[in-house]
């Protein structure tokens, strides 16, 4: 299967780290079922962002998260359907 491509012969995936792209195939795999039609899907590029903010905010333990940092940790899980 083709990917968009970046640059010169080179898809997203090259780019993702195996396990990020992993979690991004299960998101677009979960994502009819538990999103509106309505509801933008990410794409590689921001998934990856969105990915390791979460991860992140994830290594912290949640007492140290201040109600911001747990409340985005909350939104991204949502987003990111880790949830």
């Amino acid at each position: 299967m083709a990917h968009a491509a970046k640059g010169p012969g080179l898809g997203y995936a090259a780019a993702m780290r195996p396990a990020v792209h992993r979690r991004f195939l299960d998101y677009r795999e979960l994502f009819p079922y538990f999103r509106s039609a309505r509801d933008p899907m990410f794409g590689p590029e921001d998934f990856a962002l969105y990915d390791a903010e979460l991860e992140a905010l994830e290594a912290r333990p949640l007492e140290s998260l201040s109600d911001e940092e747990a409340t985005r940790r909350g939104r991204l899980r949502k987003a990111l359907l880790r949830d």
